[in-house]
């Protein structure tokens, strides 16, 4: 995606450039970032592989936890452009991840059939048919659990920058940020694992993740990074 940025014309900026700033920019991938107000980008990659023959798979598992995931989604890109392929999972939006349930979306028939005739017959448990089935009707605990994250988040999020680290924009249930290179050691010294993001492509040393849990897990998280960055 940073290459299609550069292709695009689109200005992209490293992490030293955007530091302080963070929260006005978007992570494609690596050390490059765009403004929020170039993401539209998107469709443009979507139109660009359509012309140039290129199957498109893009992955919405997280879309759930945006605040208006129904404007952000290409579901509806779906009929004019058979080569997108858009992939779905039950794991995150209803925290059952052991369970493997997923699903794609594609207008592409054929492609829909290719994938059918090499996929075992028994790839979808019983077990995970009737938790998925039972999911479907739990859309309270859904929406509890969004607002929750939605809460929780911004909450972490603003305690993280006031104890100097650089957090990243994310509406997922999971929060990006850079610190100091021995971050984790310190952390796992207080008994906190966090996970270090150092062996991602293009990342480095001082790059994190953290989940975003219940008030209570996130107190203690807060405390700890307090603690070893004070």
């Amino acid at each position: 995606m940073a290459d299609y940025a550069r292709i695009y014309g689109i200005s992209t900026w490293n992490h030293d450039q955007i530091k302080g700033h963070a929260e006005d920019y978007i992570r494609l991938g690596g050390d490059c970032y765009i403004s929020e107000s170039d993401y539209e980008f998107l469709e443009e990659i979507l139109e660009t592989c359509a012309m140039q023959g290129i199957f498109m798979v893009v992955d919405e598992c997280f879309l759930d936890f945006v605040k208006d995931p129904e404007k952000h989604t290409l579901k509806g890109k779906l009929e004019k452009y058979p080569g997108l392929f858009i992939l779905k999972a039950f794991t995150k939006r209803y925290a059952i991840p052991g369970v493997r349930l997923g699903y794609g979306f594609c207008s592409d028939r054929e492609v829909l059939d290719r994938m059918e005739a090499v996929t075992q017959p028994w790839n979808v448990s019983t077990m995970a048919q009737q938790a998925g089935m039972a999911a479907l009707k739990e859309s309270e605990y859904v929406e509890a659990g969004r607002q929750i994250i939605f809460r929780e988040s911004a909450w972490m999020k603003e305690k993280m920058r006031q104890v100097g680290l650089t957090v990243y924009p994310s509406e997922a249930n999971y929060i990006f940020f850079y610190g100091s290179e021995d971050l984790f050691e310190r952390c796992v010294a207080k008994g906190i694992l966090i996970r270090d993001c150092s062996n991602y492509p293009g990342l480095k040393k001082g790059y994190y993740r953290v989940a975003v849990k219940l008030h209570e897990q996130n107190e203690k998280l807060i405390e700890v990074l307090e603690e070893v960055l004070s």
